[in-house]
C-alpha cells in the first residue's frame, strides 16, 4: 500500500490503477464519509483508458490527520503535491461532495494541472443550510460518537429512492463507514468544512 508524506510530515494513503499506460490521468476525490474503497467498482472500468489515482485526504480512511488545522487550501496543496509525487503533470478531477470542493478549488488555484473537472453533490456556495447540517453532525459526533453521527447523516446524504432500495444493507453501510473513519479525523474534517469559503 503506497503512502505519500507531505512537506509538513502528514502521511497520505493513495492507490493507483492503470499507471502502466500513458493515458490521461484521472483523480477520484472522496466525499466527507468516504475513502478510496468508495471508488473500487469504478477504478477498474477506467484503467484501460486512464491512469487512475485515488487517495484518502487528511483525516480520512488510512491517511493521517497531521498537525495543521484542516482547510480547503491544505487539501488543494496536498493534491498538487501528490500529483507531483506520482509524476502526473495534468489530470481530470472527479469529486463527490467534499471531493468536488477540492476539485473546484484546485482548478482555481492550479489551473495548469487541472484538465477537466466532474463535480457531484456540491453547490456553487456552501449554503447556510449545509453549514448548519455539518455543524449538527459535528455536535452529534462529539456527544454521541461516530456510529450515531453516521446514522444521522444517512438520510441527509442519500435520497428516498436509495434509502428504500438499500434499506436491508444500511446497517452494513454504517458499520463500514465507522470502520474506515476515525472520530478525530472526521471531527477535524467537519470543523474545517464549516469554514470553507
Amino acid at each position: 500500500m503506497p503512502f505519500f508524506e507531505t512537506k509538513d510530515g502528514c502521511t497520505l494513503f493513495y492507490e493507483t490503477d492503470g499507471f502502466e499506460t500513458s493515458g490521461p490521468a484521472v483523480v477520484l476525490l472522496n466525499g466527507t464519509l468516504q475513502t478510496t474503497v468508495y471508488w473500487k467498482a469504478l477504478a477498474p472500468r477506467l484503467k484501460n483508458t486512464f491512469r487512475v489515482l485515488m487517495y484518502d485526504a487528511r483525516g480520512q480512511g488510512q491517511s493521517d490527520l497531521g498537525e495543521q488545522a484542516l482547510s480547503l487550501d491544505i487539501h488543494v496543496a496536498d493534491l498538487a503535491a501528490l500529483l507531483r509525487h506520482v509524476e502526473v503533470e495534468r489530470a481530470h478531477l472527479v469529486g463527490v461532495s467534499h471531493g468536488a470542493r477540492v476539485a473546484l478549488a484546485s482548478a482555481a488555484h492550479f489551473p495548469v494541472i487541472v484538465d477537466r473537472i466532474v463535480l457531484c453533490g456540491v453547490d456553487a456556495e456552501l449554503t447556510s443550510r449545509a453549514r448548519l447540517i455539518m455543524g449538527s453532525w459535528l455536535e452529534v459526533l462529539k456527544r454521541s460518537g461516530l456510529e450515531t453521527m453516521v446514522r444521522v447523516a444517512l438520510p441527509v446524504v442519500f435520497g428516498e429512492a436509495f434509502l428504500t432500495s438499500h434499506e436491508r444493507i444500511l446497517p452494513t453501510m454504517v458499520k463500514a463507514v465507522v470502520a474506515r473513519n476515525s472520530e478525530e479525523g472526521l471531527a477535524a474534517h467537519l470543523e474545517a468544512m464549516t469554514h470553507y469559503p
